[in-house]
């Protein structure tokens, strides 16, 4: 028997969230299962009958392959609906974002009770939402859906009120709710659901468990009041009247009750107090519904009231209901178990009343909005805002106002000007003051001008001529006397106004011989001195010049420079100059007798004189000039030198010289001569001219004990004693002053050398040393006993109710609290703590800190707090004032530049400026009074700023004029020399060859060089020379060489021997023939080795005759494996000629069995192993995963995950971490346990089920005496390859600063995982860590917390201020991984980012709030911006909340409170994006995509298992038929065959189930089956009771319908463009285009 229409068990109600083309799949079902219960009625053997059915079966059995729901048909409002709310109509409301469900609405329809429901259907344009009911209702056995249709309003973020939006049900107790057959699908018109309207006041509401408070609203403006009320029940029963109060003025959004004055309670709240959640207004009616957050019963007190509120004349009427408004409430008819009420106003409060504007603005209102409307320059919701750029017009100078808070402006100013109001002149940018390209440089609102060169004056603005054209020509001097004008000085010779023009006379000196210039015009004549003649003076009259005719000779000039003689009688020669011997006059000199010889003569001189007229003379024979036994020389004419006997010197020797002749120096002193005269350098301890006086102050060092030694007379000294001595070498000590032997206050009385203490109070013995602690310290306290057993130590008797060591403590946090300014108190047996609140400290909490408190120092000074409740501010250079508040120029910096002292003028500053200087800041200088650099009369003129002119006086030149010029006038320099001015003289440049003053003296060896051969030239006197010949050279000029001595002919070493004009060689061994060129290596250099014979056959040649065993021209080769064995290690050697090779012994390599491999001598890696061996004799191991050490020997406790070896980024300690894979250890966190700071942990315990390691502390902490070793539970869990997060597990330590570290005596041994992960408080959500590796930080991006996604203007408060706003941008669209907030919008630095970007890398949620780790990859400091920072954020609205802390985030962190050293902001939302990533697309699309291709898809991959699973259901079909037989559910699961490996196994159920017998889960792989696209029905749950036998299809395919993939691969049709939306197929398709045919 076929099933009928209710008991197919496809499953309909698994198509409740479908799209059109899907609702018409759902229609052709329902068409399948009608036409198999029609089949019912036909014969059983009828051929129709059983085509048909086979047919139907296999269109039906298509059918349900067929995907039968995909997401997205409804979405509820927002994600905030998730959670728990109060609801008007139900109490409460459970609502589940991501399954759309609701349970709370209870409907009793007919016999059934709903109460969780669905949607299945919205509309975002008119706010509908459909829900269907999750249970069926039953209709007398026939199965019904319910459905409600919501039309929802927002009221805030917390609250929504709502109506349902169909007719009243009258079997769902008239609840407007649409109850059908459950059979028929779900519409495609949401109309359907969606009909009648319900009145104004049928409105329900919800506000969201958690939020009451944020979801209040303003009362209607009937009920802004306070009144007194007369309350009517809906029994009848009245109460309050005048004595009563319903106040809505104190808060108008709460409703207050006084039940001190009327003790009924009204509007079903216990307390009296109602918060108003929304209203709404039909007509004159408000309909108010309130919420009660106290007491709630659910008989007298509940959790919503409903009034409807009207006014009457001066009274208001209200009626009230609990829950929603009852259907047509009036205010003037009690509800059922309601009641009404009538108010009389004693006070209103309605919105402009009191009037809420400020400065002057109008009020006026709408309901229960007002509006103020503002006076010019003020604003804000009530004129509170005040705008100062209207009001006062604050800035100047064209300057733009704007006003960004209240009472506050900024001018933003034009061009040139500054200052708050803009009031301030920049000359520099105003249009620059500077002239002829000068530049402006503004000195605070003035200006000073750098002139380019040639310009100066305040604005560049007087030229010099001198620096811009130098019209001064031929070297003159410029001068700017004024601003563009010139004058010049010119040099000797020139003038005109540019010197431009030559004076012959003085430059050119034409006039040669002494002739004198004359000046004419610029031109000359010459006046000549006698003897010369011509234009220029240069014909000489030798005869008148020269006057060469001698003796009366006459002269005669025949031509310029020439003349004759003519001789008179006696005299001869050229120029008559030789007079005839011995006959008119005696030639002879100095005595000498003249004897004629012809015309010629002879001289017979006297003694002393020779030559050929007596002229040559010699002091040494006629004077004996030299004295002292010296030797006198006659070196020429009437010149003399002497020869110095040792110990004198002179010209005569007439000298004596003391150092030589006997040292007069006494007592080691050295004699050092002075001239003529001598010094003694004396040894230390003795002065004097000979050294003569002795100081024992350095020789003998007497005085003692640090004294000073003076020394007054030779050999003599006093000592002068430092405190504490006396005596003559200050060696007595007194013992009062040196050794202060009385301690502790005691007075020291000299006695002689010995003294005696006189101790102050406390102390005694001889040195006052002994101390009696109880009159020193008096350290017992609160009335206790002092005793002194010994010296130092005491013991105090307490007083009753005292106790510790000194009797200090009481007992603490029991009749007192010592802890003040809110410190708690916290015993500890006898003692306590005080846990102080922030900003005071000490024992009991009484050091406060206003540095803490109220962070009163300014401009970054350093608050310090010397004492409670004192501070001080220590400023930063250039502020003062107690808080540091104002600026001093002179000390920010000072200004004033050259030694300028800063005078202080209020808090501006003028400038003192020393002589030579001046300008605003000093900055000009004036040389002509710093350095007087003009000289020689000059005149200094200071143009501009650092520089100088000197005009000088005749006759000086140069820069500072302090050049003469001699040159000119003297020319003194001969010889081609050249005349330099210096000073008031003049030196000469003499050419080489030339010296002294006016190069007047020749060097003949310099001008001439005459000596040859490397000779020395000496030149003794102006034009001669002597040359000193070079070895192996000889000859007035060293032209001539001999032999030996310049060279050496012999080679080889040979040595030479002269012989006369010729040589011969003394050869050294080895070397042979006339010049030593012979050689013999056998005796030079033996070359023959090991024992061989050596012959010499030619020179430099030799044979070696080898020794046996050896080979070679040297016989340097050993012939191998002979005389020795070279392989080594065992190898044996097998020469061959003169090579050899080596076998060589297992593990040995190399030519000579060198090189060791130990991985094959004695392989020394353990533990499985591999070995490498990467040079001789040495290996590398590499360990398989859990060993480690050089051969793999040790076993690891841990293995981490390959990636973590290396540095990493870690949140918890914002700072790098280091994981060491090869020794499972972790450096870097930080952890101090009581003052033992542990930074390196060793992995010892690893949990690879729970991803658990757990670290010790490389060193042990010890407390009280007792070590303890410090263990970190680590649970981590992987985001990418390179970022991880993870909690430490453990109970927060008070010893480890509270840090989640366990302490354990280190002598146990290790536990278990549970030992030391066991806490009796885990971490919350937020404390997580995350690590992230360095170098991969772009890699471990992360899409960011929802709520992130969108650009954003913020708010900023860091706990100081609040910043940002309107003008701020916080992006998270251009990158969903990545916050980028933009500092030229608002430069306030946020999230401890400087360059304003944050990568997210890794979200946890908790509730509604979202965690958010981000990590910082520019700058680190640590003090201002960190490597992490952690964001808690929630949506509210529009907006986004956001708390954000550095590090790791805080535990109990929120978005809205500002964390410690943190900060806090409020995003508003400018653009919302979605994840870059993408998402699916919309359901509809993808329906039809379905709907298009399920034809080819089924026939091209399911045709042989379609045809199959009709044949077998056909035989089927049959046999029941024929044999009515009823399988059990046993056979039923043995008849189901075993799926095989990697199939997808579908079942499907015709037929019926008897009644009672449910069909257990099917067995087999089904549960793992894959995804099946368009989402399969599920597969396993068991199947609801019907009446008769199912029958089973079971169908296996290879492989899932991959076909039925969603339309989004589908590509876009090629007319399309691709952003362009596809085409809606027909939508109006009924079943009946299905159709089924008998015949086909």
């Amino acid at each position: 028997m076929l099933r009928s229409p209710h008991e197919t068990d496809i499953d309909l109600m698994a198509l409740q969230n479908s799209t059109v083309v899907e609702r018409l799949l759902r229609d052709c079902v329902l068409t399948c299962r009608d036409r198999i219960t029609t089949l019912e009625s036909r014969p059983v053997g009828h051929s129709e009958h059983n085509m048909e059915a086979i047919r139907i079966y296999f269109y039906c059995f298509v059918l349900v392959l067929l995907p039968s729901e995909i997401d997205g048909a409804c979405t509820l409002p927002s994600s905030q609906w998730d959670g728990t709310w109060h609801d008007s109509l139900s109490d409460s409301l459970t609502m589940t974002y991501s399954t759309k469900n609701v349970i709370g609405w209870t409907i009793q329809a007919y016999s059934s009770t709903v109460t969780s429901w669905t949607c299945v259907m919205d509309d975002t344009t008119n706010n509908y939402l459909v829900f269907k009911g999750d249970q069926s209702v039953d209709l007398f056995g026939a199965l019904q859906n319910s459905y409600l249709c919501v039309k929802w309003y927002q009221v805030t973020d917390y609250s929504y009120y709502y109506y349902f939006m169909y007719k009243e049900e009258v079997n769902a107790a008239f609840f407007r709710v649409l109850v059908e057959d459950a059979a028929f699908p779900l519409s495609s018109s949401i109309s359907k659901y969606c009909t009648s309207g319900p009145g104004t006041e049928e409105f329900h509401m919800m506000v969201k468990s958690g939020h009451e408070a944020a979801s209040r609203q303003f009362v209607p403006v009937d009920l802004m009041g306070t009144f007194t009320y007369a309350y009517t029940s809906s029994s009848g029963a009245t109460s309050c009247s005048s004595d009563s109060q319903w106040d809505v003025c104190n808060n108008r959004t709460i409703m207050t009750f006084d039940y001190t004055k009327c003790a009924t309670n009204v509007a079903f709240t216990q307390e009296g107090t109602l918060n108003c959640v929304n209203y709404v207004t039909n007509s004159t009616v408000s309909y108010v519904s309130a919420l009660n957050t106290g007491s709630v019963d659910n008989t007298n007190y509940f959790r919503f009231t409903c009034f409807a509120v009207q006014m009457s004349g001066s009274t208001t009427e209200v009626s009230m209901s609990h829950g929603s408004c009852d259907k047509s409430q009036s205010p003037t008819v009690a509800p059922t178990a309601g009641g009404i009420a009538t108010l009389t106003p004693d006070v209103l409060c309605r919105p402009c009343d009191p009037d809420p504007c400020q400065n002057g603005g109008t009020c006026t209102y709408a309901g229960v909005v007002y509006t103020c409307t503002c006076q010019a320059g003020y604003g804000g919701t009530n004129c509170e805002l005040i705008d100062p750029c209207t009001l006062s017009a604050p800035c100047q100078n064209g300057a733009t106002c704007d006003n960004p808070s209240s009472n506050v402006y900024t001018c933003t100013c034009a061009t040139a000007y500054s200052g708050t109001d803009c009031e301030n002149t920049l000359p520099c940018e105003l249009g620059t003051p500077c002239q002829n390209g000068g530049t402006c440089q503004p000195v605070g609102f003035n200006y000073t001008c750098g002139c380019v060169a040639g310009y100066s004056g305040d604005n560049c603005e007087l030229s010099d001529p001198c620096i811009l054209t130098s019209p001064c020509q031929n070297g003159a001097t410029c001068i700017n006397p004024s601003s563009g004008t010139y004058t010049c000085t010119c040099v000797n010779g020139y003038s005109g106004t540019d010197c431009d023009n030559r004076l012959p006379c003085i430059i050119d000196l034409p006039c040669q011989n002494g002739g004198t210039c004359q000046p004419s015009g610029f031109d000359y004549t010459c006046a000549c001195v006698s003897g010369y003649s011509d234009t220029n003076c240069t014909y000489k009259d030798s005869c008148i010049v020269d006057a060469p005719c001698q003796n009366g000779a006459t002269c005669a000039n025949p031509s310029s420079g020439s003349y004759t003689c003519s001789c008179a009688s006696g005299y001869s020669g050229g120029d008559c100059e030789s007079e005839l011997p011995c006959v008119l006059s005696n030639p002879c000199d100095n005595g000498g007798t003249c004897q004629p010889s012809g015309f010629t003569y002879t001289c017979a001189c006297a003694s002393g004189f020779s030559d050929t007229n007596c002229t040559w003379s010699d002091p040494c024979v006629w004077s004996s000039p030299c004295q002292n036994g010296a030797t006198c020389n006659n070196p020429s004419s009437n010149m003399y030198t002497c020869t110095c006997a040792s110990g004198y010197s002179g010209t005569d020797c007439e000298n004596e010289l003391p150092c030589e002749l006997g040292t007069p120096c006494q007592n080691g002193g050295t004699c050092q001569p002075v001239g003529f005269n001598y010094t003694c350098g004396c040894v230390v301890g003795y002065t004097g001219d000979n050294c003569e006086l002795s100081d024992p102050c350095i020789l003998t060092s007497p005085c003692k004990n640090g004294a000073t030694c003076i020394n007054p007379s030779s050999g003599t000294y006093t000592c002068t004693c430092v405190n504490g001595f006396s005596g003559t070498d200050c060696d007595n000590e007194l013992p009062c002053i040196l050794d202060l032997p009385c301690q502790n206050g005691g007075t020291c009385q000299s006695s002689g050398f010995d003294y005696t203490c006189a101790c102050v109070s406390g102390y005694s013995d001889t040195n006052c040393t002994y101390k009696d602690p109880c009159i020193v310290d008096d350290p017992c306290q609160n009335g206790a006993t002092c005793a002194n057993p010994s010296s130092g130590s005491y013991t105090c008797s307490c007083a009753s109710g005292y106790s510790g060591g000194d009797c200090e403590s009481a007992l603490p946090c029991v009749l007192s609290n010592p802890c003040q300014n809110g410190g708690l108190c916290q015993p500890s047996g006898f003692t306590y703590t005080c846990a102080c609140a922030d900003g005071y400290s000490d024992t009991n909490c009484t050091w406060s800190d206003p540095c803490t408190l109220t962070s009163p120092c300014q401009n970054s000074a350093t608050c310090n707090n010397p004492s409670s409740h004192v501070y001080t501010c220590t400023c930063g250079t250039g502020y003062s004032g107690t808080n540091c508040e104002n600026t001093l120029p002179c000390e920010l910096g000072t200004p004033c530049q050259n030694g300028g002292t800063c005078q202080p003028v209020g808090f501006n500053y003028t400038c003192g400026c020393v002589a030579g200087y001046s300008g605003d800041n000093c900055e000009l200088s004036d040389p002509c009074v710093l350095t007087s650099p003009c000289q020689n009369g000059a005149t200094c003129i200071n143009p501009s700023s650092g520089t100088y002119t000197c005009t000088c006086v005749n006759g000086y030149s140069g820069s500072d004029c302090d050049n003469k010029l001699p040159c000119i006038i003297d020319l003194p320099c001969q010889n081609g020399g050249t005349c330099q001015p210096s000073g008031f003289d003049y030196t000469c440049a003499c050419v080489s060859g030339y010296s002294d003053t006016n190069c007047t003296y020749k060097d003949s060896c310099i001008v001439d060089t005459p000596c040859q051969n490397g000779a020395t030239c000496a030149n003794p006197s102006s034009d001669t020379y002597t040359c000193a010949c070079a070895s192996g050279y000889s000859g007035g000029d060293c032209e001539s060489e001999l032999p030996c001595v310049l060279s050496n002919p012999c080679q080889n070493g040979g040595t030479c021997q002269p012989s006369g004009f010729s040589y011969t060689c003394a050869c050294v061994n080895g070397y042979s023939d006339t010049n030593c060129t012979w050689s013999d290596p056998c005796i030079t250099t033996n070359p023959c080795l090991n024992g061989a014979t050596c012959s010499n056959p030619s020179s430099g040649s030799y044979s070696c005759a080898c020794s046996t065993g050896y080979s070679g021209t040297t016989c340097d080769s050993e012939i191998p494996c002979v005389l020795s064995n070279p392989c080594e290690n065992g190898g044996s050697c097998q020469s061959s000629g003169l090579s050899y090779q080596c076998t060589c012994a297992s593990g040995y390599s190399g030519d000579n069995c060198t090189y060791a491999n130990p991985c094959q001598i004695n392989n020394p890696c353990q533990n499985g192993a591999s070995c490498s061996n990467p040079s001789s004799g040495s290996h590398v191991c590499s360990c398989v995963v859990g060993y480690y050490g050089t051969n793999c020997e040790n076993k690891r406790a841990c293995i981490f995950p390959l990636t973590w070896d290396n540095k990493w980024w870690d949140s918890q300690h914002d700072s790098d971490v280091t994981f060491t894979f090869s020794s499972s250890q972790v450096s870097g966190w930080s952890v101090v346990v009581s003052s033992t700071t542990i930074t390196s942990w060793t992995c010892v315990i690893e949990d690879t089920a729970q991803d658990i390691f757990i670290f010790r502390g490389d060193v042990n902490v010890t407390l009280s005496g007792t070590t303890y070793s410090a263990f970190l539970c680590m649970r981590w869990t992987q985001i990418t390859d390179y970022t991880y997060y993870y909690y430490l597990h453990a109970d927060t330590n008070s010893n480890g600063n509270n840090f989640r570290v366990l302490l354990l005596d280190a002598t146990n041994a290790l536990g278990s995982v549970t030992t030391y992960c066991s806490t009796t408080s885990p971490p919350n959500t937020e404390e997580f860590h995350v690590l992230v590796k360095q170098g991969y930080e772009t890699n471990s991006k992360q899409t960011c917390a929802s709520p992130f996604l969108g650009a954003f203007t913020y708010e900023y408060n860091d706990g100081s201020s609040t910043t940002c706003g309107a003008g701020s941008e916080w992006d998270v669209c251009s990158d969903n991984s990545m916050m980028t907030f933009n500092y030229s919008m608002c430069s306030t630095k946020v999230a401890f980012t400087q360059e304003g970007q944050l990568y997210c890398v890794n979200t946890l949620t908790s509730g509604n709030i979202y965690y958010q780790s981000a990590i910082n990859t520019g700058t680190v400091d640590n003090t201002n911006y960190f490597r992490f920072s952690c964001f808690a954020v929630t949506s509210q609205g529009s907006n986004v909340l956001t708390s954000v802390q550095h590090g790791s985030c805080d535990r109990d962190q929120v978005a809205t409170s500002i964390p410690s050293g943190g900060a806090k902001a409020t995003l508003t939302a400018q653009v919302t994006c979605s994840q870059s990533t993408g998402s699916s697309t919309a359901g509809s699309e993808t329906s039809v995509a379905l709907g298009t291709v399920v034809g080819v898809a089924i026939g091209a991959l399911f045709l042989f298992a379609l045809l199959l699973a009709v044949a077998i259901l056909f035989k089927k079909f049959q046999d029941r038929k024929r044999n009515k037989q009823v399988d059990t559910t046993d056979n039923l699961a043995q008849k189901m065959p075993t799926p095989k490996a990697q199939t997808a196994t579908h079942n499907i159920f015709f037929g019926k189930i008897p009644k009672k017998t449910a069909l257990p889960p099917l067995s087999g792989n089904v549960s793992t089956l894959p995804t099946l696209p368009g989402h399969l029905p599920p597969l396993t749950p068991a199947l609801p009771p019907s009446k008769v036998t199912s029958e089973i299809i079971h169908v296996t395919s290879q492989k899932p319908p991959t076909h039925l993939s969603p339309l989004t691969s589908l590509p876009t049709p090629p007319s399309m463009s691709p952003g362009a939306t596809p085409p809606h197929l027909v939508t109006d398709l009924t079943c009946t285009d299905i159709a089924f045919s008998d015949t086909n």
